[in-house]
């Protein structure tokens, strides 16, 4: 069976990064409003009580939200990264034909071909440069945005769509 269109994107450090932070986009945005919400009551307590121990706490929480949203997530992605080119010897670059039925990624580390039903489809997320497909089971498929053939941006988008009646499709 032939495919109708194709992908294949490098699992570089910038790709994973930026994988990385659209998948945890929502969740950050939640608690960073809280967090921002906390850091303000805390300086509002210190104008008030004129307490240094208030503003020690606000800093202490605004560093713990850039560690835990920004240098985790950096972290992450470069292991990753590092790993891959551990195993590889380079930079790998993992194809996905897309079929009627389902996805088939080809991942050139491990030369395994997996078949994903769209009905395992969680969550499509979309960065500046990526798609990311999320199923379940913790498996994550990058596509670049620029390396599709056969089909446009527009057409891709719009038959995910229509493919993954359960996911949450965020474009």
């Amino acid at each position: 069976m032939e495919p109708i269109f194709a992908n294949a994107c490098a699992y570089s450090r910038e790709n994973l990064q930026e994988a990385m932070f659209a998948l945890n986009r929502r969740k950050k945005i939640l608690i960073s409003l809280w967090f921002l919400f906390c850091i303000a009551g805390f300086i509002y307590y210190y104008i008030v009580l004129y307490d240094y121990l208030f503003i020690i706490m606000a800093f202490a929480m605004l560093a713990l939200l850039l560690y835990k949203y920004v240098y985790q997530i950096l972290n992450k992605a470069k292991v990753m990264a590092e790993r891959c080119i551990v195993i590889c010897h380079e930079v790998p670059v993992q194809t996905v034909r897309f079929f009627e039925d389902h996805v088939e990624p080809v991942s050139v580390m491990s030369k395994d071909e997996l078949s994903l039903n769209y009905d395992q489809l969680i969550r499509v997320e979309k960065s500046r440069r990526l798609y990311v497909l999320y199923f379940k089971g913790k498996i994550m498929i990058i596509l670049d945005k620029s390396k599709f053939e056969n089909i446009t941006l527009e057409e891709f988008e719009h038959f995910i769509k229509e493919k993954a009646v359960k996911a949450k499709v965020m474009l």
